[in-house]
């Protein structure tokens, strides 16, 4: 076989190469959001994460800890600050946990990146159920009272919170 032979061949079995682990990259990515997806919102404890949330903004709300936006993943150790937050949250290692004057806080538990959208969860004090509103104006689906999910893989689909409720639905016997 002539030299340009091998070459062509060499770059053909390259190039298929690379399309086939771009291709697998995706299908994994793709399975670990679904997965994501059905462990935050069907095997994680609702109403311990929400009792978790209250006490969190209530320590803010006395001033125990400094209202700020705290990144807590990919570290090895909390600070003395983030060591006091309740188990429940650190549990779900959050990217962030952000809280706001209005007493509620949000937990950014994935991150936007090239194949994954943001989701978390967004608690409210016990005096107020306002509806979770993200960036775009959309709506998060109430969880449990006081706790919603968002998740901006849905984006604008108009069917999200049903397809978020069968979620639930399918793996509430599990």
């Amino acid at each position: 076989m002539k030299i340009w032979k091998k070459i062509i061949l060499l770059s053909v079995i390259g190039v298929l190469s690379i399309i086939l682990f771009a291709c697998l990259g995706v299908i994994v990515s793709r399975y670990k959001i679904v997965s994501n997806r059905t462990h935050l919102l069907c095997e994680i404890d609702h109403q311990a994460l929400l009792k978790a949330c209250r006490e969190l903004s209530k320590k803010v709300a006395d001033g125990e800890i400094e209202r700020r936006t705290y990144k807590l993943r990919r570290r090895s150790r909390y600070s003395e600050v983030e060591s006091q937050f309740p188990q429940p949250i650190l549990d779900l290692k959050p990217h962030f946990v952000m809280f706001f004057p209005q007493g509620s806080v949000v937990l950014t538990v994935h991150r936007r990146n090239v194949f994954e959208s943001e989701s978390g969860f967004v608690a409210y004090p016990e005096d107020s159920e306002a509806p979770w509103i993200d960036s775009r104006g959309e709506e998060g689906t109430q969880l449990i009272p006081g706790l919603w999910y968002y998740d901006e893989a849905f984006g604008e689909d108009p069917e999200a919170e049903k397809k978020i409720k069968a979620i639930i639905e399918k793996h509430k016997d599990k």
